[in-house]
């Protein structure tokens, strides 16, 4: 049987979640433990072990595309910035496990801000930071990689290339 993905969770069978509850309680009442994950059942943004992701970007199609894709594929717990400065304050602020730094933004572009959060004091310095940016030369990737970037994603973004990369980035941060 193949596990199927509902809300971020892998179970066995696409079950509604009513029913899951429905099953829970009658387990339950019979005095047995239910086997379905308490959080499941979780209420509100802020679950245990959700990776906090900063968007950094400020054309709202491009958050809205990313927003989307993160959230189909992961759990995660969102937050957006609109240009460097913005991003800076709020990773002092939130401390995201990972950063999608646009490179072209008003007031900061992202190769200042990436390079005043390397400047941080520690656990802010460390935080993996993934360059996104419309031009794809290799001059762009090595400017990122430069700044201090982990990494580089150039637009449009490739679902699967997005996945890869968040995936690979926060298991070595978290490893």
């Amino acid at each position: 049987m193949l596990p199927l993905r509902f809300e971020s969770v892998n179970i066995h069978r696409h079950v509604p979640i009513y029913a899951l509850k429905r099953v829970s309680t009658r387990q339950k009442k019979r005095g047995g433990r239910s086997s379905i994950p308490r959080s499941l059942f979780a209420k509100g943004k802020h679950r245990v072990g959700r990776k906090k992701i900063l968007i950094a970007d400020d054309n709202r199609i491009n958050c809205h595309l990313l927003r989307t894709l993160l959230r189909k594929h992961g759990d995660y717990e969102l937050r957006e910035a609109t240009n460097g400065k913005e991003a800076l304050e709020l990773v002092e602020r939130e401390a995201p496990d990972l950063i999608l730094m646009d490179l072209m933004m008003p007031e900061m572009d992202g190769w200042e801000a990436t390079r005043r959060i390397r400047a941080l004091e520690d656990p802010f310095c460390t935080i993996p930071i993934i360059a996104v940016s419309a031009c794809a030369a290799e001059s762009a990737r090595q400017e990122a990689l430069a700044a201090g970037c982990d990494d580089f994603l150039p637009k449009p973004v490739s679902p699967p290339l997005l996945r890869e990369k968040v995936a690979h980035v926060l298991s070595r941060r978290m490893g």
